[in-house]
């Protein structure tokens, strides 16, 4: 181990909220995190290339995607007719506040802030942070939600965010789910981190097999 990774995994502190936890864990937790943090743009090329064709897939499925209607794009990822208008009037009110104001809140602009916390996962090294953007991602498509729907569960989130998936039209997204997926720790996994993590990959997959074409 390179012995400045070393060096500052033995200077973090104790992790508060870690309950009987031993010392010796954490610094085990740290040096892992350090250590892919330094190796990290090896380990992504490998993952690159280990899942490039399902990459290839999806991003042949996406450019396609992005060739039809708007509606069309919502009907392929299973959003239900009757939010297909909202969604349109949606995205043009959030087109227009970008026009008007120079940074208008997050709450105004939900589609737009969960396609943006969706893409920087692409230039972020830290897996923790890859996962709260992915949170992010989430919560804002909730907020999409939220304006038309007052109560809503899975079925009407997961669509929505496949189609936030598919605007963000990520690259390597097969490789950067499968990388979240095996470097996790087990704790996380189980976590509602991990369930966002799942749905992702679910998506990714979702996307691949993509038969696109327009609504008949």
């Amino acid at each position: 181990i390179n012995a400045e990774y070393g060096e500052k995994a033995a200077k973090q502190p104790v992790i508060e909220g870690l309950g009987n936890y031993e010392p010796q864990t954490n610094l085990k937790i740290e040096l892992k995190k350090l250590i892919i943090h330094g190796l990290y743009t090896t380990l992504f090329a490998l993952y690159k290339h280990n899942y490039k064709l399902q990459d290839e897939k999806i991003i042949k499925a996406v450019n396609a995607a992005k060739k039809l209607s708007l509606k069309d794009r919502m009907w392929l990822c299973g959003i239900e007719q009757n939010s297909w208008q909202f969604l349109e009037d949606q995205l043009k009110s959030e087109d227009q506040k970008k026009i008007e104001q120079l940074n208008p809140p997050d709450d105004e602009i939900p589609f737009h802030v969960a396609v943006s916390k969706l893409r920087e996962i692409v230039a972020i090294k830290e897996l923790n942070k890859k996962l709260e953007n992915i949170r992010q991602s989430v919560y804002s498509a909730e907020l999409l939600l939220k304006k038309q729907f007052s109560r809503f569960g899975a079925d009407e989130l997961l669509p929505f965010w496949c189609f936030v998936v598919v605007e963000a039209n990520i690259p390597n997204l097969k490789a950067e789910c499968m990388f979240i997926e095996d470097f996790m720790e087990d704790s996380t996994k189980s976590s509602y981190f991990g369930y966002l993590a799942a749905q992702l990959e679910a998506v990714s997959t979702f996307i691949e097999k993509l038969d696109v074409r327009p609504k008949p």
